[in-house]
């Protein structure tokens, strides 16, 4: 669950695709960013994101 939302959160942050002149990783990594909290609310058997994939057919939802 807490690997989950780090992807999340970093696809939310200020990161492109491209890199960016200047842009050092200590610099990425002072401005990612990051999850203050998750809470683990139980196992379904239907993705929440259309199209996700389980090899379990397990997927855990969380509140973060």
């Amino acid at each position: 669950m807490e690997v989950g939302a780090a992807v999340l959160a970093g696809e939310q942050s200020s990161g492109t695709f491209v890199e960016v002149p200047a842009e050092t990783e200590a610099l990425k990594q002072r401005f990612a960013a990051r999850v203050e909290s998750a809470e683990y609310l139980g196992t379904v058997s239907e993705p929440a994101i259309p199209g996700a994939f389980s090899s379990s057919s397990k997927y855990h939802r969380g509140k973060y």
